[in-house]
């Protein structure tokens, strides 16, 4: 809770389950990822802790790092194999939460995982706008580009498939920017 890693350690040498979990379904794995202690994370890393299990709502300690933007553990986990593309139980992804919550250097290590997949990031591109982060909008729908336009196996079809599905996110950016503009007086 506190991010002692030497209490950590200590605890971890006399037994403790690694993978035990509190109210909730979240694991010690969770709670550091949460308070964003980078090296409690990795010692229940190497202690074999359990990346990808989820807590009663569905998210993992991936999830709890990007919601609270403590990209260093996000690096961490990811590098350590935690599932990019995992949805809690109302069908929020990783992304999903850094474009909701405007965390684009959390979005920027999401994005550049080649394990994302192409499905969720139209629609963390309508969601980073909704909330008014159009910088990251235009990151997703960028990186959105990049992957599906530089692929050789996409047919004709897939790309104008591709070309409404950005016409209609750059839409939805230009009406989110519009709605808060008038709710400033100008």
């Amino acid at each position: 809770r506190h991010g002692d890693a030497g209490v950590v350690q200590m605890l971890l040498d006399v037994g403790a389950a690694v993978n035990a979990s509190a109210g909730e379904g979240c694991t010690a794995l969770h709670c550091a990822a949460e308070r964003g202690h980078r090296a409690v994370v990795q010692l229940l890393l190497d202690a074999r802790a359990a990346i990808n299990v989820a807590d009663d709502m569905g998210g993992t300690a991936l999830h709890e790092a990007v919601y609270w933007g403590h990209t260093k553990v996000v690096q961490l986990l990811l590098d350590a194999g935690a599932d990019i593309n995992s949805a809690d139980v109302q069908g929020r992804t990783c992304l999903y939460d850094a474009a909701y919550d405007g965390h684009s250097e959390a979005m920027q290590l999401l994005l550049a995982s080649p394990q994302l997949v192409t499905e969720s990031m139209s629609g963390a591109a309508g969601t980073a706008a909704e909330q008014g982060h159009a910088e990251l909008a235009v990151m997703v729908l960028t990186a959105l580009l990049s992957r599906d336009l530089g692929a050789a196996a996409i047919e004709l079809a897939g790309q104008q498939s591709l070309a409404a599905e950005v016409l209609r996110q750059c839409q939805a950016i230009e009406d989110a920017v519009r709605q808060q503009e008038a709710r400033w007086p100008a």
